[in-house]
Order: C-alpha cells, then structure tokens, then sequence
C-alpha cells in the first residue's frame, strides 16, 4: 500500500483504490500521499465517501491521473504542495463536469512533476472554480488548436448629424458558436469577459495584423445580421453602411501558463 494513506481507515482506502492497479496507487501515493494523509481527516473522506456516487467520482480523477503520470520516469514524480493538492482533491471529490474535472487533474498532474511544477500556480485554482462549463470548454478550444488569440469584429454606425458619435449593434462576434458545442452559445461575450476578469485574456481593439481569412469569414456571416430598426432614433440617425472594427482576444501571460498547466499542451505566438 502507498505510503501515506493510514490516517483514512484501510476499508477507505480499499474501495477508492479497488479499480486502480499497483503501479497507480504508488504513482498516487509517491506525489500526492502527504495531501491525501491530510485530505482524509480534513476533509472526512471516510464520511464524504459514505455517499458511493461521490466515490465514484473521486476514483475516476485519481484514475485519470495516474494514467496522466504513468509514463513519467519514476526519478522526474514530485511530491505536490498540500496547499495546492487538498483544495484540488476536495473539488475533485464532488465535481461531476469532465471539463471542469479534467483542468483540476491536469493541474495536479503539472504539480507532480519536476519539469512543470513550476507552472503549478495555486491562484489557478481559483480561475477554475469560477469557470462555466462553456468557459472550460472555450480554454480547451485554444489548447487543442493552440491559439493564442481570439479575433473579433464588431459593425460600427456612424451619426449622420455628429460624426462623433455612432453606434455599434453587435457585441464582439467571434464565430466560436460554430467551433465550439456550447450549452449556452449566446453567453460568449460574457464568457470571454469572465475570462478578461480572472487575468487569462485582454482585449485589444487596435490590433489589425487578424488573418484576413478569418475576417472574411465572419463578415460574412454576420454583415447581415443585425437589427437596423435600432439605427433610426429620436435625436439622430446613422449611416446604414457600416465600419468594419476589428480586435482580439489575447491570452495573457498568466493566461497562457494557465492554459499550459491545466490541459498540457504549450500554447504558440501565432504568427
């Protein structure tokens, strides 16, 4: 049995390991032990484990984690910090999201080792427990296609009587609706607005070296898609021939070790 696990009763122990070969259960002890020492009384894993469908849930993520590690030399496994690994193994005894579960795991398994533990910050866990299951999948989008920006457009109306003043009927359109199978593909403005409150992206509306393909394409799909009954009002009317505006989304620093830690793929300047 792997070092480290006596403080939770043996049956405990032997039901939440009873899936996992030897090989896994001490890859789980070698990095994680001392956290699960003190996770079990803490988080009264006897008692919470009572419950066979949290169980359930639990076990899969140290599945899934020792299967993360399993190809890692021996001689490269760290032990992680409880400070990082008890709030983890607490949220990933109740989370049932595969999205929100899999950035914990891959998170805890960046702490585990020595070449990347280093991007193991602990403030990440905060940006995961406030994601949206939509949110998660939009990060797990820019690290599968290594995306390091997110282009935008929006139509600007410009006044008739002040050519100061305008009006824009559309609200950053990104096209991810078609990329991405969201629960809720209308919320993309807000999520990315999330995303630019937990630190992980900017906004950058005067940036234009945008892969004119890619603009093409969402002019395209939109230019006609807005309601222009809004753009005659009392006071004044607009142009009905739009500005194109054009920006980004931009992965931040923070963000792209983010993103690296919690899914495990390096993230690219795009060029």
């Amino acid at each position: 049995m792997a070092k480290g696990l006596s403080i939770i009763p043996t049956e405990t122990i032997q039901e939440i390991y009873k899936d996992l070969a030897q090989p896994s259960v001490q890859i789980i002890g070698k990095t994680i032990g001392t956290a699960m020492e003190l996770a079990g009384t803490v988080l009264q894993f006897p008692f919470r484990f009572s419950n066979q469908y949290l169980k359930h849930i639990f076990t899969k993520s140290l599945e899934n984690l020792a299967s993360r590690l399993e190809k890692v030399e021996e001689s490269q496994l760290v032990e992680v910090r409880s400070e990082l690994a008890i709030p983890i193994l607490d949220k990933l005894s109740y989370i049932n999201s595969e999205e929100l579960s899999n950035l914990f795991v891959n998170l805890l398994a960046s702490a585990s080792t020595l070449d990347t533990c280093g991007k193991a910050h602990p403030g990440f866990i905060n940006i995961i427990n406030n994601l949206s299951v939509d949110e998660a999948r939009i990060i797990n989008h820019m690290s599968l296609n290594r995306l390091d920006t997110i282009p935008y457009i929006n139509y600007r109306f410009s006044s008739k009587v002040d050519g100061g003043s305008y009006i824009e009927l559309t609200s950053n359109l990104t096209g991810l609706e078609d990329e991405i199978d969201l629960i809720f593909p209308d919320n993309i403005p807000v999520y990315l607005n999330n995303l630019i409150s937990l630190g992980v992206l900017i906004e950058d509306d005067t940036y234009y070296l945008i892969d004119q393909e890619r603009l093409d394409y969402l002019d395209g799909k939109n230019r006609d898609s807005w309601d222009k009954s809004e753009l005659n009002g009392d006071k004044q009317e607009f142009n009905q021939d739009p500005k194109l505006v054009k920006g980004t989304y931009e992965l931040t620093l923070y963000g792209k070790m983010f993103i690296e830690a919690c899914t495990g793929e390096q993230i690219s300047n795009q060029e």
